[in-house]
């Protein structure tokens, strides 16, 4: 019975020395083609309409931060027509309930728009990024799947998320 005793004893103890935490992958091709799904974000009202596309993802392990570059064009009162590309800055919200990740916070870095004067710029710098925080509430970059039981695990012991090597490297805290 001791031995039994001790056995039990030093295995939970080594447990809890040698324990990593589990770590989950999300490769950048899975976010990309759930950015992609969420292209095009087509928006109009009086004031005029846009068009925000083709969405090329990079993954800032430094600022750990996902970016993204994308196609805009927006017609303003029917006759200001701006075309350009935008670099897209955004942090990662993670909604324990649904087991998703969603992008938060948008910020257009850089907006490079054709026949547009510089003094315009601010005003579809904050148009795309209304547009993008309103997409973005809708539509999750990642979702973890129930069945599979890695990522079920994953969904309920998240402890940290960070970008590492072109990936989205998930931290799962064991309670050990």
């Amino acid at each position: 019975m001791r031995f039994i005793t001790l056995f039990i004893l030093i295995s939970i103890f080594s447990l809890n020395v040698n324990a990593d935490p589990y770590m989950l992958t999300i490769e950048k091709k899975i976010l990309q083609t759930q950015i992609d799904k969420s292209m095009p974000i087509e928006k109009s009202n009086f004031i005029g309409k846009a068009l925000i596309d083709n969405p090329k993802l990079e993954l800032n392990g430094q600022l750990n931060k996902i970016e993204f570059w994308v196609n805009f064009d927006a017609l303003i009162l029917k006759k200001i027509n701006a075309v350009g590309v935008s670099k897209i800055s955004a942090n990662l919200f993670y909604n324990h309930q649904e087991g998703a990740f969603y992008l938060h916070d948008p910020i257009v870095e850089a907006l490079n728009i054709k026949k547009v004067k510089d003094k315009h710029i601010p005003i579809y710098k904050k148009l795309l990024q209304v547009i993008l925080k309103s997409s973005f509430k809708k539509h999750p970059i990642y979702v973890f799947d129930e069945q599979d039981f890695h990522q079920k695990f994953a969904k309920a012991s998240l402890k940290s998320v960070a970008i590492v090597d072109d990936a989205l490297v998930v931290v799962m805290d064991l309670g050990l």
